[in-house]
């Protein structure tokens, strides 16, 4: 079992990118575009050095395993870990996001110039959810990453969904509402 935790560092990598975008100060802001491009691509390496430490003819269930307990009352834990098919979604994931950030290379407005940090930090967020949502092994960490990805999702089409947004929409108002049903078993099933 290797003890490197690579899983949680391709999916904190983006998180901290995002951090980083949304504390940028007014006289950088330029830079976000640079910046995201940068840690999705760092993302990228390290997703490729995990993908090399893959071993396709092992026995194990799942590799790169962490697993950590999180809610012991109910039997959570943080764990991640990959099996052939996770990897290649992830992997699919931390390329498409280098491709999604240059084809919005130049795509807001003039005149939301000043909005970009906003825009590529909500990227790189849902990066990081995506990357949680392919590692997961518990189902309640599954369960929690999913319902986050919405909310990166969200802002993406509230904000940045169509010409004009200057709020979110219905397209907005629909994928926040898709987690109400889930939301809704999930609290029922812990008894809250």
């Amino acid at each position: 079992m290797n003890q490197f935790p690579w899983l949680t560092l391709i999916g904190a990598l983006p998180a901290v990118g995002a951090l980083v975008l949304w504390l940028l100060p007014a006289s950088v802001a330029g830079r976000a575009k640079q910046i995201a491009l940068g840690f999705s691509l760092v993302t990228l390496l390290l997703t490729v050095l995990a993908a090399l430490q893959y071993q396709p003819s092992s026995t194990e269930r799942f590799q790169l395993v962490e697993q950590h307990q999180w809610i012991p009352q109910f039997g959570v834990s943080y764990a991640l870990g990959v099996d052939g098919i996770a990897l290649v979604l992830i992997l699919m994931s931390v390329i498409l996001v280098p491709i999604c950030l240059l084809a919005a290379w130049r795509d807001l407005p003039a005149d939301q110039v000043g909005r970009e940090p906003h825009y590529f930090a909500l990227m790189l967020s849902l990066e990081t959810f995506m990357v949680g949502v392919f590692a997961a092994t518990d189902v309640f960490l599954f369960y929690v990453f999913f319902e986050a990805m919405l909310i990166p999702v969200y802002f993406l089409i509230g904000q940045f969904g169509g010409a004009d947004r200057q709020g979110c929409g219905p397209g907005a108002a629909r994928s926040f509402h898709a987690s109400g049903g889930p939301i809704g078993s999930g609290v029922d099933r812990l008894g809250v």
